[in-house]
């Protein structure tokens, strides 16, 4: 079994392509894909990006750096 345990699927640039881009690591034999928070800001969108597909999940934390 495949782990992506660090993809930032949140990031603006994967607005457009969100969809193929977890279909294509699905493809690739990806099962889960955890999606962490830099910031107390964006820990309701990767929550609610990981609920969006079979296999997301998402960390919550706070990045010193951001």
């Amino acid at each position: 079994m495949l782990i992506d345990s660090h993809c930032h699927l949140d990031a603006v640039v994967f607005d457009s392509v969100r969809a193929e881009v977890i279909k294509s690591a699905q493809s690739a034999g990806v099962r889960a894909i955890v999606i962490p928070s830099v910031d107390i800001n964006n820990f309701s969108s990767v929550r609610d990006i990981a609920h969006q597909f079979d296999g997301g999940f998402y960390a919550l934390g706070i990045h010193p750096m951001y």
